[in-house]
């Protein structure tokens, strides 16, 4: 209006640094504790699409570049896979690490499995059903049903068991300790059976058949880790066969003799 009416120019404000957001126009803070230089909106608009086409080009490049690069990649790692998975000349060699075993050896290694097959056929084929009407007249099925339940129960310790031996570190080894303590308490859990069934202690007697089954399955899995640190693979599907054969013998064993002498 001024212009119009007496000729005077027009007031053009001058830029000003903060005009815009205030988030994107104030100067801010470089890591050194100066402020960095202003820019202006339209320089800022440019530098972000300078930024835009330069980041374009390197993925551009590094596409280009792993295309090149991809199946020199491809063959290394299907060579590595080959290595790790199939090709076992670099492993360690069973057969060639451990020496042949005789088979006197493989069947004294093996006897434990005579004493494991003696002990389960007998007592829970012939000695629980007898034990079990003798202290609980009356009620001889359902403790006959409890002492099997307990039998059940003691073969969840073998895999714990497997667990600590095969990280074991006493001087004997790593199966031994669980072998001979297994079977210390187990003898000593029989004995004490004997004397509860001698003055009809028929809970304390379910007790101590829990704790020597127990005991049984503990010295067991120490057995069973023995026979694969002992045997070489190609001698262990006759070692296999052994176990089975003295297992079943001392079930055999058992069954007969608990059979013929037990007092009924």
């Amino acid at each position: 209006v001024c212009h119009r009416i007496w000729g005077v120019p027009p007031f053009h404000p001058p830029f000003h640094p903060y005009a815009g957001s205030e988030e994107e126009d104030m100067p801010r803070k470089s890591t050194s504790g100066h402020r960095e230089p202003l820019i202006g909106a339209g320089e800022k608009e440019a530098a972000e699409r300078e930024r835009d086409v330069a980041g374009r080009g390197s993925e551009d490049g590094r596409a280009g570049g792993e295309a090149t690069v991809a199946p020199s990649l491809l063959a290394a790692r299907s060579s590595q896979d080959r290595e790790q998975w199939v090709g076992m000349s670099e492993g360690p060699n069973d057969d060639e690490e451990r020496p042949s075993v005789s088979w006197a050896r493989i069947v004294c290694i093996n006897a434990h499995a005579f004493n494991y097959g003696l002990f389960y056929a007998s007592v829970g084929v012939i000695l629980l059903p007898v034990e079990a009407a003798n202290m609980f007249k009356g009620n001889e099925a359902i403790a006959l049903a409890a002492m099997l339940v307990l039998g059940g129960i003691s073969q969840l310790i073998s895999p714990v068991a497997g667990y600590s031996s095969d990280r074991c570190s006493h001087r004997w080894g790593r199966r031994i300790p669980f072998i001979l303590s297994g079977n210390s308490i187990l003898f000593i859990s029989l004995g004490c059976m004997y004397l509860a069934r001698t003055y009809l202690y028929g809970y304390s007697y379910m007790m101590l058949l829990f704790v020597a089954m127990l005991s049984l399955n503990v010295a067991y899995t120490g057995f069973a880790g023995l026979v694969s640190d002992i045997v070489p693979a190609h001698q262990m599907g006759v070692t296999s066969g052994i176990m089975g054969g003295m297992t079943a013998a001392g079930a055999v064993c058992g069954l007969f003799g608990l059979g013929v002498f037990i007092e009924t």
